[in-house]
């Protein structure tokens, strides 16, 4: 899969990812949507661990390390990420093998559907990626109602993908 991409929450975020998806697929890329809340992860903890890795993170896991680029699409809580994707991010982390692998030297775009401070949002997950070992695109996309989704910076995010995939 060339673009896996990861919405934390349905709705308007769930929205901005399916048009991302259709853009993607429009360039020819190979495209996979997950929405996090659907999974239903249980809350990260060493204990919760010690009880097994759940299903739902292996298959995560093995969906993330098997793209060659992703997307997070997030909505700003509290000036950060939301903890389902965090939540989700701490799992795939412990599912074994060489889960830096999900991450490392992957071409990530973010976007956000935020009514609210979106500019942090986005610093936080572009440090938690860089963290992760991700490239993060220099465009970050955020829409809201009274800023729509600039399709012709998309589309060219969307090429940078594609050259750095070597797909061009």
């Amino acid at each position: 899969m060339d673009l896996l991409i990861i919405t934390a929450t349905p709705r308007s975020n769930q929205d901005l990812a399916m048009k991302i998806a259709e853009i993607a697929r429009g360039a020819k890329l190979e495209v996979g949507v997950v929405e996090l809340e659907s999974l239903k992860l249980p809350l990260y903890t060493p204990d919760q661990e010690a009880l097994g890795i759940p299903d739902a993170a292996r298959e995560l896991s093995d969906r993330w390390t098997e793209a060659r680029s992703f997307c997070l699409v997030a909505p700003e809580y509290n000036g950060s990420t939301p903890t389902v994707l965090n939540n989700a991010i701490n799992w795939v982390s412990r599912t074994g093998g060489n889960w830096r692998e999900s991450f490392q030297n992957k071409p990530v775009l973010l976007a956000s559907s935020s009514g609210g401070p979106a500019p942090r949002l986005i610093q936080a997950m572009t440090s938690q990626c860089q963290h992760l070992g991700a490239v993060v695109l220099p465009r970050a996309f955020v829409v809201n109602s009274s800023q729509p989704l600039n399709e012709k910076a998309l589309n060219e995010s969307i090429e940078l993908i594609k050259r750095l995939l070597g797909i061009l």
